[in-house]
């Protein structure tokens, strides 16, 4: 009978791995639903400084999604994919990201009582998206191909959002 060296399975540190890595998901998770709870939504900021790991796995959902549609090899199996839809997770980062704009503006609106964020305002990307809305709006009136859909006008109204500041012909 042949004698074989004395160590350990090498699937037993595979194993090991896939429980660290899922550990380390299952972590990641309950943060997200954390944040939930505390803020009322999923839309972890693309730079959130309170718990940069936190939105970095954000990121990587979203991405490892893509790749399981895609037909590529991905982490996130179904049983995740349906954990995240049913916390609220957002999977589009183009709607999460005008998402969190639109936060940025309720807070503008709240501090400044309006919705007509100055072009020099501090906040470049806030104002610049506000004027990109404003364009977009015009896009939708004229039935043309836009990112503006009637979920986002009325989100915007009920802010008072004005489509229109300097009363210029539309």
């Amino acid at each position: 009978m042949p004698s074989f060296p004395s160590y350990s399975s090498p699937n037993r540190g595979v194993r090991r791995c896939r429980s660290l890595v899922s550990s380390s998901w299952n972590e990641r998770f309950l943060e997200l639903v954390q944040f939930r709870d505390v803020n009322d939504h999923c839309f972890v900021p693309h730079e959130y400084q309170e718990n940069p790991r936190l939105s970095q796995w954000v990121r990587k959902q979203r991405h490892q999604r893509k790749r399981k549609e895609g037909g590529l090899h991905s982490t996130l199996n179904d049983e995740r994919q349906e954990m995240l839809t049913n916390v609220g997770f957002i999977w589009d980062s183009h709607q999460a990201q005008w998402q969190e704009r639109y936060q940025s503006l309720e807070l503008f609106q709240l501090t400044h009582g309006h919705c007509n964020v100055p072009s020099n305002f501090r906040d470049s990307s806030l104002s610049n998206w506000v004027k990109n809305q404003r364009k977009q709006y015009k896009l939708y009136l004229a039935e043309q191909k836009t990112t503006m859909n009637e979920e986002r006008v009325n989100l915007l109204n009920s802010r008072g959002f004005n489509w229109n500041p300097r009363n210029l012909g539309v």
